[in-house]
């Protein structure tokens, strides 16, 4: 969307009768207010209001002022697991300045630095993530009972009989147009990872958050649990993330590489724009994408 007329339209059109004003907190946990969807325009140019102080890592105080999510309109989306509600992202603003703390403030302000030069950050993201049920003490367990494999990487049996939860997500994905291109068993019991293309930056972070909403809530209307923790059981391989990153000119040129390599730049082969990808590691990313 580039204007409220569109935005308007658009919500019409797909009968949307709420809208989620959408940020998140330093631990890239969405949250967000429910906006009737006639009131668009006032989270656009105002801002919805949220009591910034019982939100992490905001650094305000209970006597300070509000937080106002005001939304960027090129990021309305519908939310295809809950119908009649779109998404917008927003930008945290205090005081009607941009928040300092507000993550996806700080990405905006490290990619306009490259921005300056003609340059775009691109990153491409493979999520993983961990389905459980709760046994009757209450303990997670992995969904499928017979995903008991010791090394169920790429198992054909576990991914079959967790398909109904991942075709589910990549339905939804795939109805705001992520271009989602694979889907694995990975290393753990009940691990999964789903890869979708690359785009800049701050489009990467904003589909990031989106990813982790749609699987928390479709495994949740599965009875299941889906987790992004690091590392739910000490006895399994952990979820991770990879990321590949590449920087960009202005006519699409691939700063990162160099032909005189067989690979690029000395990694594994990846597409051009993607070759700086196990170049650089998660540290140098975060501050980056903090917003994850």
């Amino acid at each position: 969307m580039k204007s409220l007329a569109e935005a308007k339209q658009f919500l019409e059109t797909n009968n949307i009768k709420y809208v989620l004003a959408q940020f998140v907190d330093i631990h890239g946990v969405a949250k967000t207010k429910s906006v009737p969807a006639s009131c668009l325009q006032d989270v656009v140019e105002k801002g919805a209001g949220f009591a910034g102080f019982a939100v992490w890592g905001l650094g305000m105080e209970p006597h300070g002022p509000d937080f106002l999510a005001r939304g960027d309109l090129s990021t309305l989306s519908i939310v295809p697991w809950q119908p009649g509600y779109a998404r917008i992202v927003c930008d945290g603003h205090v005081n009607g300045k941009p928040h300092p703390y507000d993550s996806r403030v700080v990405l905006k302000k490290q990619l306009s630095m490259l921005a300056d030069n003609g340059w775009t950050l691109n990153t491409g993201l493979e999520p993983e993530f961990s389905l459980f049920n709760r046994g009757a003490d209450g303990a997670l367990l992995p969904v499928d009972e017979s995903d008991l494999l010791d090394k169920p990487c790429y198992d054909y049996k576990g991914l079959s009989r967790s398909r109904n939860f991942l075709e589910s997500l990549v339905d939804s994905l795939q109805q705001v147009d992520f271009d989602v291109y694979q889907i694995d068993h990975e290393d753990a019991n009940g691990q999964f990872e789903i890869n979708y293309t690359y785009s800049d930056a701050l489009t990467s972070a904003d589909r990031f958050t989106f990813v982790r909403m749609a699987a928390g809530e479709i495994a949740n209307g599965m009875d299941m649990v889906c987790s992004f923790m690091p590392k739910p059981f000490s006895d399994r391989t952990g979820n991770g993330m990879h990321f590949h990153l590449s920087i960009t000119d202005k006519d699409g040129k691939n700063l990162f590489n160099d032909d005189s390599d067989v690979n690029g730049m000395g990694c594994q082969k990846w597409p051009t724009t993607l070759s700086v990808a196990c170049c650089i590691t998660r540290i140098l990313y975060v501050p980056l994408l903090r917003r994850l």
